[in-house]
């Protein structure tokens, strides 16, 4: 019969008890900061899903208030362009009216201003020549 050789010899018969010992606490060293890597994830897991619960609530509520805006902005739009168009339709006879009296009232300058400058002089000096003739006459 044949008999089984092992082809590493045990390590606890050539290194002894301390290297088995350093391996042992090594892996647990391990495991424990896997296991603490892993409750952080998921407390991290858990932040964000109540962030995310956070999110969706205020998506929900404005929702529900900005839901018929667009409906509200075209009737107000709606509502701007027949104010123009009626406000325009009852004005412009009124400023037809404005800009005609306006002229009436530009020719009568004209008219009153060319009275006083036959002399050839602007209306400023036929004014100051005015006062000085009512002033010679008072005194």
């Amino acid at each position: 019969m044949l008999t089984a050789v092992p082809m590493f010899p045990s390590v606890i018969g050539v290194m002894g008890a301390p290297v088995l010992m350093f391996v042992l606490v090594a892996n647990g060293l391990v495991t424990v900061g896997c296991f603490y890597g892993a409750w952080r994830v998921w407390c991290y897991s858990r932040v964000l899903a109540r962030a995310a619960d956070v999110l969706t609530q205020a998506e929900e509520s404005t929702y529900r208030v900005l839901r018929e805006a667009p409906q509200a902005i075209a009737r107000g739009q709606l509502g701007v362009m027949q104010w123009r168009y009626l406000y325009t339709e009852q004005l412009t006879p009124q400023f037809r009216q404005v800009k005609q009296a306006l002229a009436v009232l530009g020719m009568g300058l004209s008219l009153w201003q060319g009275r006083w400058s036959k002399r050839g002089r602007s209306t400023r000096e036929n004014w100051v020549a005015t006062a000085k003739a009512k002033r010679q006459k008072r005194s």
